[in-house]
C-alpha cells in the first residue's frame, strides 16, 4: 500500500522570496538566482526571426569547479523544424543571467542551436555529461543516417568551450566531433542514448535496440573500443526477460559500468508487467558474475496492492559513499496512479535495506491529493542525504501536472529541514487555459556544494502559444546560521 507521507507545503515558491524565517532557510529560493525566481526561455529566434519552438527539455545542468558560468543542454522540438530536433545549449552567469557573449551569431546571446552533421540538420539529443578530464561536454543523440535520411544513427559528440563540434575528436569521421554508432542505431526510430564518462578520459554509450540493450565503450579520442564486450559491443539481456530497457549508467568508485534498467519478463501481462534492473558490467564487457543473484543482475519488483503485473519504471541509480547504490524511480500504486519509490541495494547487489527510503514495499507521494508522483531525476547532497526531481498530478487526464522536490536525509528518511516536510510542490501555471494548469516538470538537477545551492531545470507549460519552455531555479542548500553539512567547507 502506497504511504500518503506528505502535506502539501505552505508557503509558495512564486516569482520572488517566500516567507520564511530566514531568506536562507533550506529549501528557500536563492536569492542570489534570478532574485529567487524562476528563469523561463525557448529559444526564439535561435531556428529563425520570430520562430518559436514548441518544446524546450533539459537534459543537464553542469557548471565547471569555480566557474564563473553554467550550462545548460536542452532537447529543442517543435514539428516545422527540418528534422523536429535541435541539440539546445544555453550559457548563464551564475545569477541567471545569459552569457551573451556565448554564440552571438543568432537569435539571443547565451543560446545556441546545434544539428549533425550542419546546424540545420536533426539532433534529438539523450543524456549528457561534462568530461572532466578533457573539459568538454558528451552528448549522445541521434542524427539522420548519412545514406538514407529516413534512418537514424546513434551518434556520440564532444563540444568545445563555443559550443562547435569538437573537431579534434573523432577526428575521422565525416564531419569530426561525433561518431555514428551504427550498433546502437535502430533504422527508423529514434533513439534515446545514455552517457557517462568512464574516469579516463572515454566513455560509455547506451541505447534500447529493440528488446535488448546495447553498449559501447569509445576511448579519449572518440575511436571505438573494438575488444569491448563481443566485437565491441556488450548485449543487456535481463534474466527471463522479453524485453529490456535502459534508464541510466553510472561508472562506480572502483571503475565499473552499472546500468540500471527496465526488463519485462515473459509472463508480460500483455505488456502490462515492468520491473527494475540493476547490472555492473566488467572492465572488458562482460556480466559481472560477483554481483547480484541473476549472473550480475538485481532484480527489483514492486508489484504493490497485491498485483503481480505492475508498470514500474525506473529512473536514476547513485553510488553513495559507503559503495551502496541507491535506485529511484516510480512504482504503480493504482491503475492510473504512480509513486515514487527509493530503494538502497547493497554494495554485490544482493540485499535491499529494509530501512532505507521506501525499500520495494511501498512509496512516497508528494502531497495527499497527488493523483500519481513521479520521480525523473535525482542527485546526492553534500551531507549524504538525497533530492529527487519529478512533478506530481492533480488529476487523472494529465492536463495538470506541477513540479516537485522530494528530500530524504542520510538515513533515508524525509529531510525536515526542507520545508519543515522534505517534500515541496510549486504550484506553477503559466497557460492561457482558464480550465488547466499546465504540465510542468522538474527533469534534471546540478547540486552545487561551492555556491551553497541546487539548480533545477525542467519545462513549464505557457508562455507564448502554451508551448513548453525551459525553467531554472535556485534552491538554498542551508541557512547559513549553523553547521548543518551542507555548507562549503
Amino acid at each position: 500500500m502506497s504511504r500518503h507521507m506528505f502535506l502539501f507545503a505552505a508557503a509558495v515558491f512564486g516569482a520572488g522570496l517566500v516567507g520564511s524565517t530566514s531568506s536562507h532557510a533550506l529549501g528557500s529560493p536563492d536569492p542570489a538566482f534570478q532574485a529567487g525566481g524562476f528563469r523561463f526561455d525557448n529559444f526564439e529566434d535561435e531556428y529563425g526571426l520570430g520562430y518559436v519552438p514548441d518544446t524546450v527539455s533539459p537534459r543537464l545542468v553542469v557548471r565547471p569547479m569555480s566557474s564563473a558560468t553554467f550550462t545548460v543542454v536542452s532537447s529543442i522540438y517543435d514539428i516545422d523544424m527540418t528534422g523536429s530536433f535541435r541539440l539546445g545549449l544555453a550559457r548563464y552567469h551564475l545569477d541567471g543571467s545569459p552569457d551573451t557573449s556565448f554564440n552571438t551569431g543568432f537569435g539571443v546571446g547565451g543560446l545556441a542551436m546545434q544539428g549533425y552533421p550542419a546546424r540545420g540538420d536533426r539532433f534529438y539529443p539523450g543524456e549528457a555529461v561534462y568530461e572532466g578530464i578533457a573539459g568538454r561536454l558528451l552528448v549522445a543523440g541521434s542524427v539522420k543516417n548519412a545514406d538514407n535520411p529516413a534512418d537514424h544513427d546513434t551518434v556520440l559528440c564532444r563540444l568545445t568551450a563555443s559550443g562547435s563540434w569538437d573537431v579534434s575528436w573523432a577526428a575521422d569521421a565525416t564531419p569530426a566531433g561525433c561518431r555514428r554508432l551504427p550498433a546502437l542505431s535502430d533504422g527508423s526510430s529514434l533513439q534515446y542514448a545514455y552517457v557517462v564518462a568512464d574516469g579516463v578520459g572515454g566513455a560509455y554509450v547506451a541505447a534500447s535496440v529493440g528488446n535488448i540493450v546495447r553498449i559501447q565503450h569509445l576511448d579519449e579520442n572518440g575511436d571505438i573500443d573494438v575488444g569491448y564486450g563481443i566485437g565491441g559491443v556488450f548485449t543487456a539481456q535481463a534474466p527471463a526477460a522479453v524485453a529490456t530497457t535502459i534508464s541510466d549508467l553510472i561508472v562506480d568508485n572502483a571503475g565499473r559500468l552499472v546500468v540500471l534498467g527496465d526488463a519485462t519478463p515473459v509472463d508480460d501481462g500483455n505488456g502490462s508487467n515492468f520491473d527494475w534492473y540493476v547490472l555492473r558490467v566488467t572492465s572488458d564487457g562482460a556480466e559481472d558474475q560477483t554481483f547480484g543473484s541473476l549472473n550480475g543482475y538485481r532484480k527489483i519488483g514492486f508489484d504493490l496492492g497485491g498485483v503481480a503485473n505492475r508498470y514500474d519504471w525506473s529512473s536514476r541509480v547513485i553510488e553513495a559513499p559507503s559503495g551502496e547504490l541507491i535506485v529511484v524511480g516510480n512504482a504503480q500504486t493504482g491503475s492510473s496512479s504512480f509513486g515514487v519509490g527509493v530503494v538502497k541495494l547493497s554494495s554485490d547487489g544482493v540485499s535491499i535495506d529494509p530501512t532505507y527510503g521506501t525499500a520495494n514495499t511501498t512509496t512516497f507521494d508528494y502531497t495527499q491529493v497527488s493523483t500519481s508522483s513521479s520521480a525523473w531525476n535525482a542527485a546526492l547532497l553534500p551531507d549524504g542525504g538525497l533530492m529527487i526531481v519529478g512533478n506530481h498530478e492533480l488529476n487523472f487526464d494529465d492536463q495538470d501536472r506541477d513540479p516537485a522536490l522530494l528530500v530524504l536525509d542520510a538515513q533515508g528518511e524525509p529531510d525536515t529541514r526542507f520545508w519543515n516536510s522534505g517534500v515541496k510542490v510549486f504550484p506553477i501555471d503559466r497557460t492561457s487555459a482558464p480550465e488547466t494548469h499546465g504540465r510542468d516538470y522538474w527533469q534534471t538537477l546540478q547540486v552545487d556544494a561551492e555556491r551553497e545551492r541546487v539548480i533545477v531545470a525542467g519545462r513549464a507549460e505557457g508562455g507564448v502559444d502554451d508551448d513548453w519552455q525551459g525553467m531554472l531555479a535556485g534552491i538554498a542548500l542551508h541557512d547559513r546560521l549553523f553547521k548543518d553539512g551542507m555548507e562549503s567547507p
